[in-house]
């Protein structure tokens, strides 16, 4: 997902991850790092500034995966929100 600056549609922005997995059986193959590094590729091609994502403290794995993709820990407490619509 790609979120502009505020106030511009034009301005550089950032590209957002969300619902990046893969199925238990298939991790540990390169799978996530190969989907992360293709993402890049889109974010830098759109011409993003860089890309964001959220991730829980107690999800390690996930973690480690982004630390090597060379993403920072900015230390901070997100709660993550949501709001659905009953009429589907």
């Amino acid at each position: 997902m790609y979120i502009p600056k505020v106030g511009s549609l034009k301005a550089p922005g950032y590209f957002f991850i969300d619902e990046l997995w893969t199925q238990p059986e298939y991790r540990r193959f390169g799978i996530a790092y190969a989907l992360m590094s293709r993402a890049e590729e889109i974010s830098r091609e759109a011409g993003a500034i860089g890309m964001r994502l959220y991730t829980g403290s107690d999800n390690a794995a996930a973690r480690a995966l982004y630390e090597k993709c060379g993403y920072k820990n900015l230390g901070c407490d997100a709660c993550f929100m949501q709001k659905e619509w009953n009429n589907i």
